[in-house]
């Protein structure tokens, strides 16, 4: 990829996370596709509305400015006959922006995230051409409202996306190297189910998953319109068996969903968790349906 390509948002978005969109036109019949990608932050692709893959937190850790990783998928199958394609990454602060402990603080090695991607298309008839990241694409927000690795995530499915503007040329992220991928993929590995319900001496509602873990939960779960459901995690109760997480120091590992009414199965995108237990606030035991990832 041309390290030139890199794009951020036109404007200062803290937390959140936003959307890298683009909309293109195919001129002809395809015999192959491939969307390379990576991102200061952690991103999620999709092509169509369809998900590019199923590995997680990309494009992982590294020290970005000695080498930053990207990634490379054969999407020719996500290609449509319509004539409008559209390419939308979503991009959060991760490792690279956000916060993650006390040692590394916030912004580690950029002020902002930061996107760089190109479609690579073969035709039939054997030409190419390339769709790459530039300021023609748009940036909207999501409804990933707050998202951080240290802190957990805020998603509200009433959220109402704003185009923030077209993306600017990211000079800064120019300088760090890129390279293919030397790591291992980042998957869900293992599923886990609760294998106890607890009501603590004090009145909390705790989930207890039998161990500790580091992953993140997956919900089932319908409400009105508004309702919210919050997730806080812990490794051990404290001594009388109530929810204790203040090991954690500043760490606030709390996962929230703003529901829409509808059915959702909901899990965070840009943050995981290390936990044993789950507390549930603002929302009862017997209208939610839950699972854990590690």
């Amino acid at each position: 990829m041309n390290e030139k390509n890199w794009i951020k948002c036109p404007q200062k978005t803290e937390s959140e996370v936003t959307r890298f969109h683009k909309v293109f036109s195919l001129k002809g019949e395809v015999k192959k596709a491939e969307l390379s990608v990576s991102a200061l932050g952690i991103y999620k692709a999709y092509l169509n509305n369809k998900s590019v893959t199923d590995s997680i937190f990309n494009p992982g850790y590294t020290v970005y400015n000695k080498r930053t990783q990207y990634q490379v998928f054969d999407v020719t199958s996500l290609l449509t006959e319509d004539d409008e394609q559209k390419i939308d990454i979503d991009v959060g602060n991760g490792w690279a922006v956000g916060y993650w402990g006390h040692q590394c603080g916030k912004h580690a090695y950029s002020e902002n995230t930061a996107l760089i991607s190109e479609l690579k298309i073969t035709y039939s008839d054997e030409t190419e051409e390339t769709v790459f990241t530039s300021p023609s694409w748009q940036v909207w927000s999501t409804a990933v409202e707050y998202a951080e690795l240290y802190h957990g995530e805020t998603v509200n499915l009433l959220h109402r996306p704003i185009l923030y503007g077209n993306a600017i040329t990211d000079t800064e992220a120019q300088k760090n190297p890129l390279l293919p991928q030397e790591g291992e993929w980042i998957l869900e590995h293992e599923r886990l189910s609760p294998v106890s319900y607890i009501v603590t001496p004090k009145g909390e509602r705790v989930i207890d998953f039998g161990q500790n873990i580091t992953g993140y939960v997956e919900i089932n779960i319908k409400g009105n319109a508004g309702d919210k459901i919050t997730l806080s995690h812990a490794e051990v109760l404290d001594k009388d068996g109530n929810f204790y997480n203040a090991n954690y120091r500043e760490a606030k590992n709390i996962v929230s969903y703003i529901l829409d009414g509808e059915y959702n199965t909901l899990k965070p995108s840009f943050s995981f968790q290390g936990f044993r237990y789950i507390r549930l606030d603002e929302y009862p035991f017997d209208k939610v349906d839950l699972n854990c990832f590690t």
